[in-house]
């Protein structure tokens, strides 16, 4: 089998979610190619560098990648590169990654992907909050794709720093991340825990903006905008973990943060509950309050315990590891694979 990931400029859980899948796929026997921004393409695998998304322009690089590697299947992730998609002459699987964005945009997004949806022989996402929502609007079946985690040595997550407490959040610095909720919130938490400090992993627009307000609110001294940083460097450093995402297709990070052993609390939006577990590790906050977020924070603190930790860390070893992936995407390539040769077209191939 010949599979082409098509992708769109990615960043944060998207990027390490499309990564798992190219190189699972690629040990699994599956012939990987990838084409996209050159920004977005995996380090180590073949890949054909597009334009950076004038759509026809890319459409028709596409279509000369089509011509040269000869996909049994493209598989699109992101609504940019389903859209570039569109014309492909094989049979296409479509995944989503995220929620439309709110406001007209959202509306003019939502159009966008219903028309790719309905163009494409396959859908997936990568969470049962997703899969839900696109198969309500599009009305066809949509396959809900496991992601994987790395599960944390035994040794690294019963360490945690003295002092605190340190609350701790990662992922793209972007407005739907909920990031002034957060320094809101933190501003209230300081009025009884006035040791504690915040640290912010990730990259992203809203840094320069994230520092400023941070300083204007005399918290200076006590967030730090870490920039990248890797999971081994990061949740050790905590006591506590908080996702308050205004939209969230899953939260890869948060569920990282529970198999470290991390009480985590994030908003009750998207895929978070799906990522996190419905365990006394973790609890749920209406998305923009910073009051409930706060009281939250003090206490999950409060409550949590080395048993509640192992808990959490049990879980997330039993949702599902590498294999659990590599079946969900054969299953899925196969499906679309055996609908476009039952239909004929390239195009409303619905998933049984």
């Amino acid at each position: 089998m010949r599979i082409l990931f098509v992708l769109r400029p990615m960043a944060g859980g998207m990027r390490t979610v499309t990564a798992q899948y190219i190189s699972l796929a690629e040990a699994a026997g599956i012939t990987v190619a990838a084409a996209g921004p050159m920004a977005a393409l995996p380090v180590g695998v073949d890949g054909q560098a597009l334009e950076a998304f004038p759509y026809g322009r890319a459409t028709r690089q596409l279509a000369d990648v089509v011509r040269a590697f000869r996909p049994d299947l493209v598989h699109a992730h992101g609504l940019q590169a389903g859209v570039v998609s569109l014309g492909s002459t094989v049979p296409v699987v479509y995944t989503l990654h995220g929620f439309p964005p709110p406001g007209p945009v959202g509306g003019l997004y939502r159009i966008l992907e219903n028309r790719v949806m309905a163009r494409a022989a396959a859908l997936s996402a990568t969470s049962q909050a997703l899969a839900a929502d696109a198969a309500w609007r599009s009305g066809r079946p949509v396959s809900a794709l496991p992601v994987a985690i790395r599960l944390p040595p035994a040794d690294q997550v019963s360490r945690r720093p003295a002092g605190g407490p340190v609350i701790g959040t990662m992922g793209r610095l972007t407005q739907e991340k909920g990031y002034d909720v957060l320094l809101d919130a933190f501003r209230l938490f300081r009025r009884t825990h006035p040791q504690s400090q915040l640290l912010i992993g990730g990259l992203g627009p809203l840094a320069q903006a994230l520092g400023e307000a941070a300083a204007s609110a005399d918290l200076s001294g006590a967030v730090h905008l870490l920039g990248w940083v890797a999971a081994a460097d990061f949740y050790p450093r905590l006591h506590l973990y908080t996702q308050p995402s205004r939209r969230e297709g899953l939260g890869l990070a948060a569920r990282e943060a529970v198999a470290w052993g991390l009480p985590v609390v994030a908003s009750d939006v998207g895929g978070l509950r799906e990522a996190c577990g419905d365990g006394p590790w973790a609890r749920y906050v209406a998305a923009g309050a910073p009051g409930g977020l706060a009281r939250a924070w003090a206490e999950m603190l409060s409550e949590h315990n080395p048993e509640i930790s192992a808990q959490g860390r049990a879980w997330a070893a039993g949702i599902g590891g590498p294999e659990a992936v590599t079946q969900a995407l054969s299953d899925l390539y196969r499906r679309a694979l055996a609908s476009a040769e039952g239909s004929g077209e390239n195009a409303h191939f619905a998933v049984k």
